[in-house]
């Protein structure tokens, strides 16, 4: 019998991600996109482990790295669309 309720084969999350991804938007927005002139904010890495320890600090468990990498995947792209639209300014 197939199953047609559209819902994804395989284990379901155990992590409850709308808490992670506010926090992935506020470290941005305070730090900025990754430069290379900024020690310590210069790489993905550098966002991948702040958000590990915010989980471990403040949610109580830690994602898989590779998971986490997928999240952004998704979130660093739509942070990088965001902060585009908003340096352009409409005409007056």
């Amino acid at each position: 019998m197939n199953d047609i309720s559209g819902a994804k084969p395989g284990r379901k999350s155990q992590h409850d991600w709308t808490l992670i991804e506010p926090e992935v938007y506020r470290l941005l927005d305070e730090r900025g996109d990754f430069d290379s002139r900024k020690r310590g904010w210069n790489t993905r890495t550098r966002l991948e482990e702040a958000l590990l320890d915010f989980c471990q600090t403040q949610l109580g468990f830690e994602p898989g790295s590779a998971a986490l990498r997928r999240k952004l995947q998704v979130w660093l792209p739509n942070w990088r669309t965001r902060q585009n639209s908003q340096q352009i300014s409409p005409a007056e």
